[in-house]
């Protein structure tokens, strides 16, 4: 298991908020807050939801099954996803006042710590802000 510390979550924090704020769109910025989280946790699966809907995936094809599996992760208790090509990885998922979900899996046996849950948090947040300053510009 990795060691994380208070310096590797502000810097994997600073470099989040830096590459989503930089997006021109919403549809970017969910695309760039994917590819961070996944490379931020050394995860192979990383997702946004928004209510029943996959907003964005990297790590596994995007079918209807996949997006269905991925969706009932944010609302259920599941802690694992069993990703097709890598197999069964440990899940954290975080939401921000039910509106949007940031999901990531990786193949590790360790659960998620309270650090990292505390990181996907924050990067929650920075992503829901960031849709939601997209939506009032759109207005």
């Amino acid at each position: 298991m990795n060691q994380f510390t208070g310096a590797w979550a502000a810097h994997q924090l600073a470099d989040f908020i830096e590459t989503v704020w930089a997006c021109p769109d919403e549809p970017a910025a969910c695309a760039a807050a994917v590819e961070r989280a996944a490379e931020a946790f050394e995860a192979e699966v990383a997702a946004i939801v928004s209510g029943n809907a996959v907003r964005a995936l990297v790590g596994m094809a995007d079918t209807a099954r996949h997006r269905t599996d991925v969706t009932a992760l944010t609302t259920g208790a599941a802690e694992t996803l069993d990703v097709p090509g890598v197999g069964i990885c440990a899940v954290a998922a975080q939401d921000h006042q039910d509106a949007v979900h940031l999901l990531v899996a990786r193949r590790q046996s360790d659960p998620f710590t309270a650090e990292e849950r505390g990181l996907l948090r924050s990067m929650t947040r920075v992503l829901a802000l960031t849709l939601d300053n997209f939506r009032l510009l759109n207005t």
